[in-house]
């Protein structure tokens, strides 16, 4: 149920933006985030380039290349910057949770750490055989 949660949470635009650094004042992480989404725009157009067959493979392949690397590298400074390393390349939630079988526990339990600053769970009701998740509150960090 709080896997459940947390994937949910990557989807939300609040967390999108502090994985981004769009929350952060630091104009350095305002700048990360710029080129970010400006590599994204451009690796969207190869791609349509190459579905349209306006490009070849070896076009493809060779200007694809260092447009996935900034990505990379650029991801990887934000994260640092804004404590999301954790997240990295990990995409959405709707992505993460296709892959998160694939995830060893250890990963999935760093990434549970980084979104949760805490789990409470209150009282039952006597007799109950089950959780009732209205009783779950999750305390985010991010």
């Amino acid at each position: 149920m709080v896997t459940a949660y947390a994937l949910h949470r990557l989807n939300s635009p609040a967390l999108a933006d502090a994985i981004a650094g769009r929350t952060s004042a630091d104009a350095e992480a305002a700048k990360l985030a710029d080129e970010l989404a400006g590599d994204r725009q451009r690796l969207d157009y190869l791609t349509d380039q190459w579905a349209t067959k306006k490009l070849d493979n070896r076009q493809w392949e060779r200007a694809r290349r260092p447009i996935e690397a900034r990505i990379e590298a650029t991801e990887t400074r934000l994260a640092q910057m804004t404590s999301t390393d954790t997240l990295t390349g990990l995409g959405t939630g709707e992505e993460l949770r296709r892959r998160w079988a694939e995830l060893n526990l250890d990963r999935q339990a760093a990434i549970l750490r980084t979104l949760i600053g805490s789990i409470t769970i209150r009282p039952g009701v006597r007799g109950a055989r089950a959780l009732n998740p209205d009783r779950v509150e999750v305390s985010w960090r991010l």
